[in-house]
């Protein structure tokens, strides 16, 4: 049952925003259960397209009222160990905020990414939001042969209100946007 509740709380989470959903899960020695901020953030890596050897590059908007801190992300141990990124990110409210990590294996261990990249699907993004392709500027010609996919994988979020210096975590969903354009 509690698996079921878990499952339902991420489904919120996703299709009505982290706003509307509060955190779950025991928090560590130091932390509290706090509210799901209103924090959207994006990480691109020039790895994934083999075009660079660059690390992963993170931008976050915070819509909320408050400044925050975005610690660290760990991903859902899958069968190896847990990926951990430790960001640091300060994100003023109502404001935007952008740094450049070393590179984290954030693509392992989990199958369904696994299996998008081997059938030739291009990653051109995870996010902890949903993307729609206009949001990139994409105007898409031809639908039959252009094509969107998504994977879903859970992670832990460690936020720090930097007023406050209130700790807290939240569990959520990264997205992992593919696309696969047709052939030129």
């Amino acid at each position: 049952m509690t698996r079921h509740l878990s499952l339902v709380h991420k489904l919120c989470t996703l299709l009505l925003g982290p706003a509307l959903v509060s955190a779950q899960g025991a928090p560590d020695a130091g932390m509290t259960d706090g509210p799901v901020p209103d924090v959207r953030f994006a990480i691109y890596s020039g790895v994934w397209s083999g075009r660079s050897d660059a690390g992963l590059r993170i931008v976050a908007r915070n819509s909320g009222p408050r400044s925050l801190q975005l610690e660290s992300l760990t991903l859902a141990q899958g069968s190896g160990g847990q990926p951990v990124m430790h960001l640091a990110l300060a994100v003023p409210a109502a404001g935007w905020a952008e740094a450049e990590t070393a590179y984290v294996d954030l693509l392992s261990d989990d199958q369904c990414v696994t299996d998008s990249l081997s059938d030739e699907w291009k990653l051109m993004e995870i996010s902890n939001y949903p993307l729609h392709p206009s949001v990139r500027g994409l105007i898409i010609e031809d639908s039959q042969s252009f094509r969107i996919f998504q994977c879903i994988r859970g992670v832990t979020l460690r936020w720090l209100d930097t007023a406050t210096r209130e700790q807290w975590e939240t569990e959520e969903w990264l997205l992992y946007h593919f696309e696969r354009r047709p052939p030129p």
